[in-house]
């Protein structure tokens, strides 16, 4: 019979150890999510991601669905000479354009141990990363929480009423172990990785952490737009002036027959004429 040498046998094994599927241990947090990719185009009017999974025996799923910061400018009216014009622009940054919630029952019946993970109503710790700076002539101040607090808040109620921000209560479903819930990818998603942090919770400790994510990439004409904004800024341009006085030419032409009509007194071919 043929004998196996020593290093022979090891290396077997080793090669054994590393292609073989291994079941995740009793009591694991494993993560999937489908699709890994969104693409966005001109017909985009949001879509779902499924994301589920095995949770620990007993334990209660939570999920935080993060995009990355992004740099946002905002601009207050108020009234000068008795018009209401723009007083002040601001840049806000490090805050993410993408923050959901999603959890098994109410946000208020979550543990206390996930409000340090960022379970809470307001956003705390993504308001917590923001800066925001006023633009003024060809220098940026930096404001003190207590003037940055309501441009924050202002761009948090924005983000809402277009649902990048949302809390999904009772949208974790749970059953003989296995979890999921289906995360709303809303129109004005921003592009790039997005983060889900997935928690298990049981009796009120934190006993697993998970990480997933997917990827939002624009498709199509919007794809083409973006890739020729960042490469040919002048043909770009071009492009956008051309497509603003095209529309123009569009509304000047509807108006044009709006007024003849009108002038008709809408009578059919009737005119109605002054003298």
């Amino acid at each position: 019979m043929p004998r196996i040498r020593r290093g022979t046998g090891i290396t077997l094994a080793l090669v054994l150890i590393l292609i073989c599927p291994w079941p995740a241990p009793a009591g694991a947090l494993t993560v999937r999510v489908a699709p890994e990719l969104v693409s966005v185009n001109l017909g985009y009017h949001g879509r779902e991601v499924l994301l589920e999974g095995e949770a620990p025996p007993g334990a209660d799923v939570y999920v935080k669905v993060v995009s990355a910061p992004v740099r946002a400018t905002l601009s207050q009216k108020g009234r000068v000479l008795g018009f209401w014009m723009n007083v002040r622009k601001v840049s806000v940054e490090g805050l993410p354009k993408l923050y959901q919630l999603y959890t098994p029952g109410t946000l208020a019946d979550a543990p206390p141990v996930l409000r340090r993970e960022g379970f809470t109503a307001d956003y705390a710790d993504a308001r917590r990363a923001a800066r925001v700076t006023e633009q003024t002539g060809n220098a940026d101040r930096l404001l003190p929480t207590a003037a940055a607090d309501p441009f924050v808040a202002s761009l948090v109620q924005m983000y809402e009423r277009k649902g990048l921000y949302a809390i999904g209560e009772r949208a974790v479903q749970t059953r003989n172990g296995r979890f999921r819930v289906l995360i709303n990818v809303p129109v004005g998603v921003p592009q790039g990785e997005i983060r889900a942090q997935v928690y298990a919770v049981r009796a009120g400790h934190l006993v697993a952490v998970s990480q997933t994510g997917f990827r939002v990439r624009s498709a199509g004409l919007v794809r083409q737009l973006r890739v020729l904004s960042g490469t040919d800024g002048p043909v770009y341009g071009s492009l956008a002036v051309l497509i603003a006085l095209f529309a123009g030419a569009l509304i000047g032409i509807f108006f044009d027959w709006l007024r003849r009509f009108l002038a008709r007194g809408g009578t059919g071919n009737a005119t109605i004429e002054a003298h």
